[in-house]
């Protein structure tokens, strides 16, 4: 969902996280990293890099992005 750290991270820290864990000895095929993103380029990229380290599937989100808050809170 969008309350998670990943939004907090850039796209090349959740490449590296997701190298990390298959590198640690984690079968992709048993991940499913969070793809999604509000730029379509980057939920590409993140998207086919998870792909080409097996990852069996990816949970995505279409494109969003955060409403601006008024200043009533």
């Amino acid at each position: 969902g969008t309350n998670s750290e990943a939004n907090s991270l850039s796209q090349n820290e959740r490449i590296d996280l997701l190298e990390q864990l298959v590198e640690a000895g984690i079968d992709p095929r048993r991940l499913m990293p969070g793809t999604g993103c509000c730029s379509l380029p980057e939920t590409v990229r993140l998207t086919s890099h998870a792909v080409k380290l097996g990852c069996a599937g990816v949970l995505m989100l279409p494109p969003f992005y955060y409403k601006g808050v008024g200043d009533e809170g």
